[in-house]
């Protein structure tokens, strides 16, 4: 039950993130034709063990952009990402209960 929540909580995560790489593309004019930002999204994948694992897709040139531009290291500082921050740590607190009362 608690992991249903945890990936619920998850996939608005996933969500939140892809828009913020997104936005964050198109603030610093980096879309021509937008397949780089419609190719970037965060998918919640679930693990052996019970976890989740959030991870992105994008077109492999993103790492490029990235290195040159610091789109991650903009997201990551943003004000909104600390939002997303709170999300992750309550999802992985339901987890966490969740394995120390099924043990």
């Amino acid at each position: 039950m608690a992991n249903q929540e945890a990936f619920s909580i998850l996939s608005q995560v996933a969500i939140d993130l892809t828009s913020l790489f997104q936005a964050e593309l198109t603030t610093q004019g980096l879309v021509e034709s937008g397949r780089l930002r419609d190719s970037v999204k965060w998918i919640v994948i679930p693990t052996t063990d019970g976890g989740f694992t959030l991870q992105m897709e994008s077109l492999d040139y993103f790492k490029f952009l990235d290195d040159k531009f610091n789109i991650s290291q903009n997201v990551f500082n943003s004000s909104t990402y600390a939002n997303i921050q709170e999300q992750i740590a309550n999802a992985y607190s339901l987890i966490i209960l969740d394995d120390l009362f099924l043990t």
